[in-house]
């Protein structure tokens, strides 16, 4: 991808919205996938943070956030902020976990510790910061408006308590059978995640462009379905979020809400950058092979066939070798070109078992490539 020439999505992301507010890949598999070693340099794409933070608990040397869109940059600059200066219980209330009557005094504690661009940013948008930021990116509200106005229809919380509590893969199996998946909610799920409405109110048509699924609702409703009755529910917070936006239990919650795990990030902060920028644009300017993880998260579903190839020409030049760069396809199916046989190479096997385990559930795949000078 030639970093001068912007694609047609760098408006989408340099917009100043906050489109994540929490990252919907497997953190799980993308650790074991990538098998992080004390003397790893990882670049991570920032998204909300998550699995950045996640990955820095196996503790590399360092952890480079990187995105282009400045206000998932100010979100990550905010969390690490609030990690390493607050304690568990103002972090997760100030984050939106539980309840906190005070976050905007939080806030104002926090301030100083933020660089200036992004005080300014969070001081405009002090109502995200008082209603809680765990629940507030552009997804997530789509996400909640699917509860609120159209699962609410079908299942009340009871219901959906007794699923997520199943204790049984053959309990959650016919649970979901015989109580959820009732034609008329299926019918209704296929229809909010179509894909015209899905890109008019959760995502954007951008992002629809290369979709090689041209009946998006009926293909979330088989991914759907397939972690309702394959994957075990209880621990699964993914799914937890995307039918209550609540995490019951923040000991089996997303990674760095854990409270095992909060003393131990507040050790590591300092180890992480934050970047706004293009990755490519990134990788180029920094030293080469550097870095010897990288998570893409689903990039490529962003970028053409061409621009996909050539970023990969990137990664391909300035990852150390032997590095490990994974990431995830959404609607399209991404791979190293033929140009790249012998160099970057996809671990068809491995990867593949990992995504039968991915509790995040949308995705038609995840790949592990590794790269050989």
């Amino acid at each position: 991808m030639n970093p001068s020439t912007p694609s047609t999505t760098d408006t989408l992301f340099t917009s100043g919205e906050i489109r994540y507010s929490q990252v919907w890949e497997d953190a799980g598999i993308l650790s074991r996938g990538l098998e992080i070693q004390p003397s790893d340099h990882v670049l991570s794409i920032a998204s909300a943070g998550c699995n950045a933070l996640a990955l820095l608990l196996e503790e590399p040397q360092s952890v480079t956030m990187v995105d282009l869109n400045p206000a998932q940059t100010a979100l990550c600059h905010l969390k690490l902020a609030a990690i390493k200066e607050l304690d568990y219980a103002d972090f997760i209330g100030f984050w939106g976990a539980r309840e906190h009557s005070k976050r905007w005094e939080l806030f104002l504690g926090l301030r100083n510790r933020l660089p200036e661009g992004v005080a300014g940013f969070w001081a405009e948008n002090r109502a995200l910061i008082e209603r809680g930021l765990l629940f507030s990116g552009r997804l997530e509200r789509f996400f909640r408006n699917y509860q609120v106005e159209h699962l609410s229809q079908f299942h009340n919380a009871a219901t959906l308590r007794n699923f997520l509590q199943s204790d049984t893969l053959e309990t959650q199996k016919r649970f979901f059978e015989e109580v959820m998946a009732t034609p008329p909610f299926v019918a209704d799920f296929k229809d909010y995640f179509g894909k015209d409405n899905f890109a008019q109110n959760g995502r954007s048509r951008e992002q629809f462009q290369y979709a090689e699924y041209k009946d998006v609702g009926n293909y979330l409703f088989d991914r759907f379905r397939y972690a309702c009755v394959t994957l075990p529910i209880q621990s699964n917070f993914y799914m937890e979020a995307f039918l209550t936006s609540h995490f019951r239990n923040l000991e089996i919650g997303p990674h760095y809400l854990r409270p095992d795990a909060f003393t131990k990030l507040k050790s590591l902060v300092d180890r992480v950058k934050i970047v706004t920028a293009k990755i490519d644009d990134h990788l180029l300017s920094t030293e080469a092979r550097n870095y010897s993880k990288v998570n893409l998260s689903d990039l490529f579903e962003y970028l053409s066939v061409t621009q996909t190839q050539e970023l990969m020409e990137v990664l391909a030049s300035r990852v150390a070798d032997r590095g490990r760069i994974a990431y995830w396809n959404f609607l399209t199916a991404r791979t190293p070109g033929e140009e790249l046989r012998g160099r970057l190479e996809v671990q068809g096997e491995f990867s593949h078992r990992l995504w039968l385990e991915d509790n995040s559930w949308a995705y038609c795949d995840f790949q592990v490539a590794t790269l050989t000078i």
